[in-house]
This record gives C-alpha cells, structure tokens and sequence, in this order.
C-alpha cells in the first residue's frame, strides 16, 4: 500500500529557467541577481531586468518563508497534542 510515494511541488520558473524550489536556491539566485544589478550601469537594460528578477525573488522568499512559518507553526501545535495525548494516556493507565 505504501510502496508509492507521490512526490509534490510547485516548479518556479524566473526568466524562462525553472529555478530550484527551496529557500536556499532562491536566496542564491536572489544574491547572484543583487550582484549583477549593483554592478550594472543604473536605468540600463540590463540593471532594469536584474531588478525585476530581484523583486520576483524576494515575492517568491517570502512566500517560502511565510509557508516554512506556517508549517512550523502546524508541527509545533501537534508535536504539543501528541505530548498531551500521551500525558492523558499515562494519567489513565496509572489509576488501573
């Protein structure tokens, strides 16, 4: 029944180019962007696009960030009911 595992996720794409969907390829990217923007000659083609990439990224870090929160949030809240489940479940078998 558990043989197969469903791998989900969402493919970010940025200039064309599917990017790795993970906080720490994104703030790669964001720094390699960063860099080529403050290198680049302000109002060029170039340092226009690099802070559009720029803007996208930081949009799509903290969605990441948010939805890692959020998750965090979810695993502390069950981590505390399974603690209180077994604290119950000890309370209960002790007065047998």
């Amino acid at each position: 029944m558990a043989d197969k595992i469903t791998k989900r996720g969402v493919v970010v794409f940025i200039d064309g180019t599917a990017v790795e969907n993970s906080i720490k390829s994104i703030r790669e990217e964001l720094r390699r962007a960063t860099n080529i923007q403050a290198n680049a000659v302000k109002g060029t083609e170039e340092w226009i696009a690099a802070g559009k990439k720029v803007a996208q990224l930081k949009s799509v870090l903290a969605e990441h960030v948010e939805k890692q929160k959020e998750i965090e949030w979810g695993y502390s809240r069950m981590s505390n009911a399974v603690d209180e489940f077994d604290r119950k479940k000890e309370k209960a078998f002790s007065l047998s």
